[in-house]
């Protein structure tokens, strides 16, 4: 069984993470990229992983290398994804690919541990193309993913759940603005923007530095106010649909499914 590292510590920058992985973890504000040991890496991803997330989580796991001679196994925790975005998917699901290839038997096992429902279903059977032997298995549930890759301490699981948490260091513009928008008070982009003493121009260039733009982060909102709405009320969709900022009931549906992958009404009924 692998000796597992306990309170995995941040990496500053990719360059510092390549430099020395173990016991570590490079993080984006939705996903993250860890050696647990020198015999265990892996990666984790969670809400709404974009473009941004993929490239650089990607890279870490390409450029940090087994660090030392020793096999490895791979574990990768999908256990929180919300949004199953195909495009962004397809690809990581490529880049793994050419990752696993090229690393060959030097990974002994590679376990998934899939969400719940249809996005779980889509995401354990891309999962099991990119390597078609038996090291590739996805999981349900988190321990016997752990068990499969012979990692002995469960209490693994607990770093894992600590990631999104964490992880949030966002920029601390980004953390105020999305507290203004879960408070539904941010007013117009350009209001926003002079809260940080920046024109609307300089205001849209750095939300695109950080691989984000006010339009994604207002939807993002609605669709998490709506969310909590779902789980403490029981209140009609279309209560929910105007108390979350949207127009109508047809736009809210068509809005949370184009970003969660299901309609309202299934989701809240997964909550229950």
């Amino acid at each position: 069984m692998a000796s597992i590292v306990r309170g995995l510590s941040p990496a500053a920058s990719l360059e510092k993470y390549v430099e020395n992985p173990i016991g570590r973890y490079l993080a984006t504000p939705n996903a993250a990229a860890f050696w647990a040991s020198s015999v265990l890496t892996g990666m984790s991803f969670w809400g709404h992983p974009n473009d941004a997330d993929v490239e650089l989580i990607t890279s870490a796991v390409r450029a940090a290398a087994c660090p030392s001679a020793r096999c490895h196994a791979s574990l990768v925790d999908l256990r929180r994804l919300e949004l199953l975005d195909l495009r962004v998917f397809d690809k990581l699901w490529s880049e793994l690919a050419s990752h696993f290839t090229a690393l060959g038997p030097s990974v002994t096992r590679r376990a998934l541990i899939a969400p719940r429902g249809q996005i779980g279903a889509i995401v354990a059977e891309l999962f099991k193309s990119l390597i078609q032997d038996a090291s590739v298995r996805s999981f349900a549930d988190g321990a016997e993913a752990l068990v499969w890759i012979e990692v002995g301490d469960h209490a693994f699981l607990k770093e894992l759940d600590r990631l999104p948490d964490i992880a949030s260091n966002h920029p601390s513009m980004i953390v105020e603005i999305r507290g203004l928008l879960d408070e539904r008070t941010p007013g117009r982009e350009e209001a926003v923007a002079r809260r940080f003493g920046m024109s609307q121009r300089t205001f849209q260039r750095r939300l695109r530095e950080l691989g984000t733009s006010f339009q994604q982060e207002v939807t993002a909102a609605h669709v998490r106010i709506a969310k909590r709405l779902m789980r403490e009320t029981d209140n009609p969709l279309k209560w929910i649909a105007i108390e979350s900022g949207y127009a109508s009931l047809q736009h809210f549906s068509s809005s949370f499914r184009a970003h969660v992958g299901v309609s309202p009404s299934r989701w809240r009924s997964s909550q229950e």
